[in-house]
């Protein structure tokens, strides 16, 4: 009876199964679980991926693959779970269909027992993919802890990193602020010193105009001292081996002065012999052979100088002694050596002019050594060194002649440097600076030789003034002019040649002087003349240099002339 109440209650629910599958409200509640879980799943993933996506690029791709990976094996177990469970429902339904046609209650009953096993295997598949949901779930929790520990670590490491490159940084800029400040108050110091030089100098070059103004016409006692015109006179007739030391000294002075070379080499050689070990003595005598264009023994001579002056440990001779050395050295053009004793010259000067700046005979060696290096630099190409030394030259005469007037030396020496700046000032192409510049040197020069028609010396630079005057004209197309100067350069050159007519210096003068003529008749087009002028100029300066007597200012001019006379002749 009970198998019979069964199969009809079975038989009853018939056109719930016939109708299609469905599901008790356990599994549905089930389902709805699972589909909540899945979507928890997936908001977790949603942060997951956003955290790893702020912590690297690399890890963010793994980290978002497992997890979707994770999501996708979930659902595609609970999906398979589901379509299982359904397709087993719909195979009950058709089996039991079939069977209500035989009517056996016994095998309805068995499928309701088949169903519930299918339902129970169900179950059980659901429980394993929850167990694995949970498992890759604490997985993926682990692997992400792991990331964003090594994405912490990561950060801190390079927050160091960047604190200690900021540590760095901000020392450097330290240690550069205070070199700034450093610098700053240097540039300071500097800008003052160099105000107070410029307004020194603009002083010293207002006063310089002004005496310049007033040499023309000016009429002073001559160079030599009357200390020295009496010892000549005293010993006018005593021959040089019976007078003293004191009276060579004193003789051999005044015949530099006055411009006599003859006298001065006569009078030190008197000297040396007498005092053999005497740097000063040396010294004379050196400056007397370069006078007789004896370069050679010039040099040798004053190398003994220096050594004597050594060991005496005489400062004041030794430094003499370096600046007569360097003006045989660039005589004889033997440019690296004239450097370097120039510059030991130039040191000790300016060493004694710092320890004792009121002496003017240390101010007026220290401006010789400066003129010494600007003919160096002169010589070698080096205009702008040049410009440079000689200006220091020209600041510390201009000084000097600011303080007395009546220097005869120290204008002789001014008037020179402002010559030698005019030179460089023509080979910058600065033409009407030149000009000025030689205006300087003219007046003063001038001034000087009509203190003393005597002096030699004077009469000689004056002759050269108004070559250099003449080549400037020339320059600037002032032909006039040229004539004018190259004929008064003559007048005197001509003369110093009938008193003394194997001199070198006047011999180089005169050969200067033809030189110019040359150029003359160039630019009037008279080519033969301008040749024949030429030629006749590199005759002489080559005599010279067989002779050994030409100074580094001829070698100059005669290598300016071979090229010219070659270059005409081609044409």
């Amino acid at each position: 009876m009970r198998l019979l109440a069964v199969a009809l209650l079975l038989c009853l629910s018939m056109p719930a199964w016939a109708a299609g599958p469905s599901l008790s409200a356990q599994d549905e509640a089930r389902l709805i679980y699972l589909e909540k879980r899945v979507g928890e799943l997936d908001a977790q993933n949603r942060e997951l991926r956003a955290h790893a996506d702020k912590a690297a690029d690399g890890p963010k791709a793994e980290l978002a693959a497992q997890i979707q990976g994770a999501k996708d094996v979930a659902a595609a177990q609970v999906q398979g779970a589901k379509e299982s469970l359904t397709g087993q429902l719909q195979g009950l339904s058709s089996n039991f269909n079939m069977l209500l046609g035989f009517g056996g209650v016994a095998i309805t009953l068995l499928l309701a027992i088949f169903a519930l096993g299918a339902w129970d295997a169900g179950r059980k598949a659901r429980s394993v993919a929850d167990e694995k949901m949970r498992s890759m779930e604490g997985e993926l929790k682990a692997k992400v802890t792991v990331l964003t520990q090594g994405l912490e670590a990561k950060e801190l490491e390079i927050l160091e990193a960047v604190q200690r490159k900021a540590d760095g940084l901000i020392g450097d800029m330290e240690v550069a602020k205070q070199k700034g400040y450093a610098l700053a108050k240097d540039m300071e110091a500097a800008k003052q010193q160099g105000d107070a030089h410029v307004e020194a100098l603009a002083k010293n070059r207002t006063r310089s105009d002004e005496i310049t103004a007033e040499l023309v016409n000016l009429r002073s006692p001559p160079a030599s001292t009357p200390e020295g015109e009496r010892l000549e006179a005293e010993t006018r007739n005593t021959p040089p081996q019976d007078l003293t030391e004191d009276q060579l000294t004193g003789l051999t002075k005044q015949a530099l002065a006055k411009g006599k070379p003859a006298d001065v080499a006569r009078y030190a050689g008197a000297l040396a012999g007498k005092k053999r070990e005497d740097p000063y003595a040396l010294i004379l005598l050196s400056r007397s052979r370069q006078e007789q264009g004896l370069l050679e023994e010039a040099i040798d001579v004053a190398q003994r100088a220096i050594e004597v002056a050594q060991s005496r440990k005489e400062l004041r001779t030794l430094g003499a002694a370096y600046g007569n050395l360097g003006d045989a050295l660039l005589a004889a053009s033997q440019l690296e050596d004239a450097k370097t004793a120039f510059i030991q010259f130039r040191d000790i000067f300016a060493g004694l002019v710092a320890a004792d700046a009121s002496n003017d005979e240390f101010r007026r060696d220290l401006g010789g050594a400066w003129g010494g290096l600007g003919d160096v630099a002169m010589e070698v190409g080096n205009l702008e060194e040049a410009k440079a030394a000689f200006t220091q030259s020209r600041d510390i005469f201009a000084g000097l002649v600011a303080k007395d007037a009546n220097d005869g030396e120290g204008l002789c020496e001014l008037g020179a440097v402002w010559s030698r700046l005019c030179d460089v000032a023509m080979k910058e192409g600065r033409f009407s600076e030149a000009k000025a510049m030689l205006t300087q040197s003219r007046g003063i020069v001038v001034g000087l030789a009509a203190r003393d028609a005597s002096n030699t010396n004077w009469q000689y630079y004056l002759g050269a003034v108004l070559g250099l005057t003449a080549n400037v004209a020339l320059t600037m197309g002032e032909t006039d002019e040229a004539v004018s100067a190259l004929r008064q350069a003559e007048m005197i050159i001509d003369t110093l040649l009938i008193k003394e007519p194997e001199k070198p210096a006047y011999r180089q003068g005169k050969a200067r002087l033809i030189s110019l003529w040359g150029d003359y008749h160039a630019a009037k087009e008279e080519l033969d003349a301008a040749q024949r002028c030429w030629s006749e100029a590199v005759s002489g300066f080559e005599a010279l240099e067989q002779a050994k007597t030409l100074n580094f200012l001829g070698r100059r001019a005669l290598r300016e002339y071979r090229t010219k006379l070659k270059g005409s002749r081609k044409t």
